[in-house]
């Protein structure tokens, strides 16, 4: 029995690694993060040296601001020259106040999983390549002061 134990955990480990998932003590903001940068094909040195997975938080990360628990209060990667699009993952920071990605070149859809950030004060997506419709869920967002989505392809 032992040794079905241990081929299972060899096999989630495995898994995990396969599907791009480190085995460490991040937690999920960090997490939340990491699985955001998959979606982009360009990213400036300062960002792909400091989001490390090894890390226990990502509060020390280019752009990034936490509160006292360590939860993701400010994403800020204005003028990186980040290409790719912004995943649904984004929608987990939980803590989210304020997002500002503009002068970049993200594409495709906002996800309608940001509508789920419902702490959300600012929000700057100006100056991308963002197309279709602005999201439905933008409703729930009661707690926004600030939005900026001027020079995209935004309809609606």
């Amino acid at each position: 029995m032992p040794l079905v134990l241990n081929h299972l955990l060899l096999f989630l480990c495995f898994t995990a690694s396969t599907y791009g998932y480190t085995v460490s003590g991040l937690n999920s903001d960090g997490i939340t993060l990491l699985a955001l940068l998959r979606h982009w094909t360009s990213v400036p040195p300062s960002i792909t040296t400091s989001w490390n997975a090894s890390d226990s938080s990502p509060c020390s990360w280019a752009g990034v601001e936490c509160d006292n628990a360590h939860n993701v209060m400010s994403l800020n990667l204005s003028s990186q020259a980040i290409s790719g699009r912004l995943g649904p993952e984004i929608g987990h920071l939980s803590q989210l106040q304020i997002l500002v990605l503009s002068y970049n070149n993200f594409f495709g859809v906002i996800p309608k999983e940001l509508g789920n950030c419902s702490v959300l004060e600012q929000l700057d997506l100006s100056v991308n390549n963002f197309s279709g419709e602005i999201p439905d869920r933008f409703e729930n967002l009661q707690s926004l002061l600030s939005l900026s989505l001027y020079e995209n392809m935004l309809i609606g």
